[in-house]
């Protein structure tokens, strides 16, 4: 005959079916609410100082966005001033380049024009000292054919 287990063991077959035994001790230590509390608390206040922390990044790097910009944006003022002024300066060298420019082609066209009055005069100089010459040396014959007649009419 068989014999069945006691009561005290409370063993049953269908191991689904029985609870915890009463004489079974947990070896493993169970968490405990004020860990799982803690770790709440932990991880809340991580995630507001992460949260903060992005705040016053965001805060900053807005910051020296807003100085760069206004930076950026009177450097350009100033870049744009000094174009225009730039611009401005060569529009009236340009001008001035031009009116020299005018004058130079003029001043070439007298010279040449006195060039070629300077050649005539030179020309009518040089006919005249050519006449003067002849008239010269007609005056010198003449003399010398009166002296020659003189000392022939005395002789």
């Amino acid at each position: 005959m068989l014999r069945s287990p006691d009561k005290l063991y409370s063993s049953n077959p269908d191991i689904n079916k029985s609870g915890e035994p009463s004489s079974m001790n947990t070896r493993k230590r169970k968490h405990d609410s004020d860990f799982s509390e803690a770790l709440k608390t932990f991880t809340s206040e991580i995630h507001s100082t992460l949260h903060d922390w992005k705040k016053e990044i965001q805060d900053e790097v807005s910051g020296i966005k807003n100085n760069l910009d206004l930076v950026l944006k009177t450097d350009l003022e100033k870049l744009n001033a000094s174009y225009a002024e730039i611009k401005s300066e060569i529009s009236s060298v340009r001008q001035e380049y031009h009116k020299i420019k005018k004058s130079v082609q003029s001043l070439n066209l007298n010279h040449n024009e006195v060039m070629k009055q300077i050649i005539v005069l030179e020309n009518y100089v040089q006919f005249n000292s050519d006449q003067c010459d002849n008239v010269q040396k007609k005056t010198e014959f003449i003399a010398v054919n009166k002296k020659e007649e003189r000392a022939n009419c005395q002789g």
